[in-house]
């Protein structure tokens, strides 16, 4: 690949960064306005985004990392513990 062909990627993916940081920022404003007003959008938001198993993974050693409390480390085995199960069963 020559140069010019690689500027010009480089160019593309920082633009696509800044998009997504963008919408990230701009959804994140929206979901904790509306989870500040409405307790059941909360836990729906936060049981949708836990529903996801590489978002829960990466959170699960995110706290492992941290060291997070215990608490909450034994809160994020058993939902993943729930998740195995749910998706044994959909096999």
């Amino acid at each position: 690949m020559d140069n010019k062909t690689d500027n010009k990627l480089h160019k593309i993916l920082d633009d696509i960064y800044f998009k997504i940081e963008f919408l990230s920022k701009t959804q994140m404003i929206i979901v904790d306005k509306l989870s500040k007003e409405d307790s059941e959008f909360q836990m729906q938001f936060i049981a949708m985004t836990l529903a996801n198993d590489e978002i829960r993974n990466d959170f699960t050693e995110f706290l492992n990392e941290f060291n997070a409390p215990d608490k909450l480390k034994t809160f994020m085995m058993e939902l993943n513990e729930i998740a195995i199960n749910i998706n044994k069963e959909e096999e």
